[in-house]
């Protein structure tokens, strides 16, 4: 499969999951984790090249697509925390798991309160209030941080590691 197909499948799937998790039989507390976070803040924090940012247009309208009842504000919010994240990456040269999540926490209050702000004139019901947007910023921090410890362990080159070796004896 091609890597641009790729992305885009686990996007999607991402955004699915994040749906199911919106869910009213599963715990009030698992929406406030943004699961695309980390297809957000992965690519600068990994050192890829800048044109990154143009990958959370798509999600944020695939966002708008599956919780927004405007298209727009979605795309705009997560836009604005890719925007976020490329800034603070060019100042901070910090990798470790730490910037995985503060940059995940960061982005998750800058997601919310742009979204807020495109909510105002509107004056549709959704505004978050803050501590929600507190207990977002942690539990995406948690989820982002959990992402980039799963990646360092990189665990199917140790399973193939260890599958070689058992082949060897």
């Amino acid at each position: 499969m091609k890597k641009g197909l790729k992305v885009f499948a686990l996007v999607a799937v991402t955004l699915i999951v994040q749906r199911l998790l919106g869910h009213p039989r599963i715990l009030p507390l698992a929406t406030a984790f943004l699961l695309p976070m980390p297809w957000i803040i992965g690519p600068p924090l990994l050192g890829f090249d800048r044109r990154w940012y143009w990958l959370s247009f798509p999600i944020g309208l695939g966002w708008d697509l599956f919780f927004e009842p405007i298209v727009g504000i979605g795309a705009i919010a997560w836009s604005a925390a890719a925007l976020m994240i490329w800034t603070g990456t060019s100042i901070a040269a910090e990798r470790r798991t730490c910037a995985w999540f503060a940059a995940g926490a960061g982005g998750a209050v800058v997601f919310w309160l742009i979204r807020s702000i495109c909510f105002l004139p509107l004056d549709l019901p959704g505004t978050p209030t803050w501590s929600w947007i507190g207990i977002s910023a942690l539990l995406t921090g948690v989820w982002c941080a959990a992402v980039h410890t799963v990646m360092v362990l990189d665990l199917p080159a140790r399973w193939r590691q260890r599958q070689a070796r058992r082949l060897r004896l």
